[in-house]
């Protein structure tokens, strides 16, 4: 295992225990979560159960650019942690008003590229809210925003957000220290009798 957390377990008056996955941790773990084991000071491996899409975070987002050409607009959307997963992208400019087709391209962990959305980015008179984009659910390395602009100016976006999706593991061991391993993509998913319950 290429990376280890502490973790502190407490009383629990059912023996179980609820723990999120921070998107720091799942950036180092398979996607399908195979290579996660929690194990005590004796290298005991301790059972869970995972839901893989039990909470959200909001994430703020680095944005570089407009970088502008040919009537377009492109701007890079720097993610906190590579590879990540998120659902929805939020973001705020001060333009009162636009209409102007968009494409997020994307680089997914194993380095291809890909378009992975196309539509409309607006926002229509008086209203102030951020505009916010609906996101296939996938892991992704980055992702590039880019915009039409036609003869209109490059919108300046304020912030960018993402919506990530964590996953929740329920550990039952008792009180106590315990580490988190993480980041071994050549291992097999643990099996424990905890699933049939």
């Amino acid at each position: 295992f290429s990376h280890l957390r502490s973790l502190t377990v407490p009383a629990s008056g059912e023996g179980l225990s609820r723990l999120r996955i921070a998107p720091a941790d799942l950036a180092v773990l398979s996607d399908d979560l195979s290579d996660l084991r929690v194990a005590d000071d004796d290298s005991r491996q301790w059972p869970y159960l995972v839901e893989r899409e039990a909470a959200t975070d909001l994430v703020p987002l680095e944005v570089e650019g407009p970088k502008s050409r040919d009537r377009t607009s492109r701007y890079t959307l720097r993610l906190p942690v590579s590879p990540m997963r998120f659902d929805r992208l939020i973001l705020d400019t001060g333009a009162a008003f636009f209409d102007r087709g968009f494409s997020l391209e994307a680089k997914t962990p194993d380095k291809e590229e890909k378009t992975l959305l196309q539509g409309r980015l607006t926002r229509p008179l008086d209203d102030p809210r951020p505009v916010s984009i609906e996101v296939p659910p996938v892991r992704l390395a980055s992702i590039d925003l880019v915009v039409e602009d036609g003869d209109d100016a490059p919108l300046e976006f304020r912030s960018a957000r993402a919506r990530g999706v964590l996953p929740e593991v329920y550990l039952t061991a008792p009180e106590g220290r315990y580490a988190l391993l993480l980041g071994a993509p050549d291992q097999d998913p643990p099996r424990y009798e905890l699933e049939r319950v």
